[in-house]
C-alpha cells in the first residue's frame, strides 16, 4: 500500500514559495505554454559538506497532460536501485556522473521512468533563504540528538517550540537517526516547509521579492520559463497529492514494492 500524504513535502512546498512572485510577473508567458503529454520533473535537494555532496531530498513530480496539480513521489534516499556499480542507494547514483545524469539513469533503471526536466537546490542556499526571512518557528516534538565528527555534523535539539535560523533549520531537516529513518526525516521536512511558507506569507511584498530573487539565482534547472510557470501555477492552484515511493525497510535500506510503484507510474505518467 502506498503511504499518502495530503500535505506538500519539503521541496514541493518550497516550489509554491519560489514561484509565488514569478506567477504574478509572467502571466502572459504562462498562457503561451501548451503541454502535449504527461511530463515529469525531478526535484533534488543537495546536502554539501567539505568533502562530499549528496542528494538528500529526491522528488519526482508528474504533471498530467489534462492539467491540475502535479502528483509528487517522494523517493527516500536509501531506496535500493541498480547502478553502474551494482545494487546501491539511489543517492549514490549521483556520483556515477557527478550530477543529475546519474539520478535520471537510476530512475530509468528502477522502473523505466523518463525524467523530462530537473530542478536542483543546494541546502546552503536554503539556509540563506531562511536567514533572509529572519528565521522560522518550529515545534519539535521530541529530543533530537546526533553527532558525526567525520561530517562536522552535530544535531542537538530539545523538545518544544524553537525559532530556528537557516543552519539549525537544515540540521532539523537532515535528522534521520531514529526508528523511522528517511520516513521520519520526510515528515520533519514537511513541518519545516509549513513554517517557511507561514513566515514568507507574513512578509511584505518587497521582502518577498528580495528573498525569492536571491534564491532563484542559485537554482540549477533545465526548465524553460513557461514550464516553471506551469509548475508554479499548478502547485498554487491546488495541493499536490504527495506519496512516498511504495516499499518497506530492508535493514538500513528502502526496498521498493514494484507492483505498487508500477501502478503509480501507470496512473500518473504513462
Amino acid at each position: 500500500m502506498i503511504q499518502k500524504y495530503l500535505n506538500l513535502t519539503f521541496l514541493g512546498m518550497l516550489l509554491s514559495l519560489i514561484f509565488f512572485i514569478l506567477l504574478s510577473s509572467f502571466a502572459e508567458g504562462f498562457k503561451k505554454y501548451k503541454q502535449t503529454r504527461a511530463e515529469t520533473v525531478l526535484i533534488v535537494g543537495l546536502d554539501q559538506s567539505k568533502e562530499d555532496i549528496n542528494p538528500d531530498t529526491i522528488l519526482l513530480a508528474a504533471l498530467p497532460k489534462s492539467g491540475g496539480a502535479p502528483n509528487i513521489l517522494s523517493i527516500p534516499r536509501d531506496t535500493l536501485v541498480e547502478t553502474q556499480d551494482g545494487t546501491n542507494r539511489i543517492n549514490h547514483s549521483w556520483h556515477n556522473n557527478g550530477n543529475i545524469t546519474g539520478l535520471r539513469g537510476a530512475l530509468n533503471s528502477l522502473a523505466n521512468i523518463t525524467v523530462d526536466r530537473y530542478l536542483v537546490i543546494n541546502f546552503k542556499d536554503l539556509e540563506k533563504l531562511i536567514d533572509d526571512l529572519g528565521g522560522v518557528r518550529v515545534h519539535i516534538e521530541k529530543e533530537l540528538k546526533y553527532e558525526d565528527t567525520s561530517q562536522s555534523l552535530k544535531i542537538n535539539f530539545e523538545s518544544g517550540i524553537h525559532t530556528l535560523n537557516g543552519k539549525d533549520s537544515v540540521l532539523y531537516a537532515r535528522f534521520r537517526n531514529d526508528s523511522l529513518g528517511d520516513i521520519g526525516r520526510i515528515q520533519r521536512q514537511q513541518k519545516l516547509a509549513h513554517a517557511i511558507l507561514k513566515k514568507f506569507h507574513k512578509s511584505d511584498v518587497l521582502k518577498k521579492i528580495s528573498v525569492i530573487s536571491k534564491f532563484l539565482e542559485n537554482i540549477e534547472t533545465n526548465l524553460k520559463m513557461e514550464e516553471v510557470l506551469v509548475l508554479g501555477m499548478r502547485t498554487l492552484g491546488e495541493s499536490p497529492l504527495t506519496e512516498i515511493l511504495p516499499g518497506k525497510f530492508m535493514g538500513p535500506y528502502w526496498s521498493p514494492e514494484m507492483d505498487d510503484l508500477n501502478q503509480w507510474i501507470s496512473k500518473n505518467i504513462n
